[in-house]
């Protein structure tokens, strides 16, 4: 009897198990064995393209994310914001602002609004509108932990900056 594909529910709960335990080498192939099984769903390409991000694999993450932009996941949102991220931080701003258009569906008071004001803030070097946006999305965001994680990490980048600049003034 040959082995049959699991479902999507299953392939969700393996997934959030893998990352769970902090094991994304194999949330990375329980990913692809379910976008193979079912090659429709595109919350398995978003969930792939995010967990090839997380291993620092941008540029399969850019095409797992944009494909699970252009057949319109579930997941529209976070996965708009996290391709537009790596578009950001590989310096390509109108690929960024390109992905970041299906945020404006969301409310201006939105985490992942005040996440992409605060990266384009910064991307202009206005750094104290860039740690405020980014602090206001964090404060609002209990989704997604390890979006919060990153945010803060830049926002720590930005006031070292900031502290180097101003002993070296």
């Amino acid at each position: 009897m040959p082995n049959l594909p699991l479902s999507q529910s299953e392939y969700v709960a393996l997934i959030n198990q893998a990352v769970l335990a902090d094991n994304w080498n194999y949330a990375l192939g329980i990913c692809e064995e379910a976008v193979e099984a079912h090659p429709h769903y595109a919350e398995f390409k978003y969930l792939l393209g995010s967990v090839m991000a997380h291993q620092k694999d941008f540029e399969g993450a850019k095409k797992w994310l944009e494909l699970s932009l252009v057949e319109q996941c579930d997941s529209i949102h976070p996965a708009a914001f996290q391709l537009g991220l790596i578009y950001i931080t590989s310096q390509e701003l109108m690929a960024a602002k390109k992905a970041w258009l299906h945020l404006d569906a969301l409310d201006d008071k939105h985490y992942f609004n005040y996440f992409r004001f605060g990266m384009l803030f910064l991307v202009d070097n206005k750094f104290s509108e860039a740690v405020e946006s980014l602090q206001s999305g964090i404060e609002l965001n209990e989704e997604f932990p390890s979006i919060n994680s990153d945010m803060t990490q830049v926002i720590e980048r930005i006031k070292s900056v900031l502290k180097r600049n101003q002993y070296e003034s």
